[in-house]
């Protein structure tokens, strides 16, 4: 139930940085205002229960199949990047300004992605934007 490796960062100029890593039995939350404050770190341990849940989100969101690479023309903006690997699933990507399962010049956000964050929030308790 619980991950091989789990790495997620997402963060943004003059915007809120989250990074959430499972580290030493551990799921670690670190928050700061801006990429450049001290970040505040917390440590959780998600219930069975939790974990079920935030699994069935990752398909839900088609996690496995993310491509490697998201981007868009937009200078500014949102990058983020995830390591994720369960047994023999595996995926590694990032994008900048641009999410899976998305292709607006806008770069709103998708629902894939938005999926994505919803399974962190209730494996954390932490609103990540």
């Amino acid at each position: 139930m619980l991950p091989d490796l789990l790495r997620f960062e997402i963060t943004g100029f003059s915007r809120e940085h989250h990074g959430i890593e499972w580290r030493d039995g551990w799921l670690w939350h670190r928050q700061a205002a801006t990429p450049l404050d001290r970040p505040i770190e917390t440590k959780v341990a998600p219930e069975p229960r939790q974990w079920e849940s935030f699994w069935k989100s990752v398909e839900a969101a088609d996690v496995w199949h993310w491509r490697k690479e998201y981007s868009s023309e937009v200078c500014d903006g949102t990058q983020w990047s995830l390591k994720l690997q369960r047994g023999e699933q595996r995926v590694r990507c990032e994008g900048s300004n641009a999410y899976p399962g998305s292709d607006d010049p806008d770069c709103a956000r998708s629902v894939q992605f938005g999926r994505w964050l919803r399974a962190l929030r209730a494996l954390t308790g932490h609103p990540i934007r």
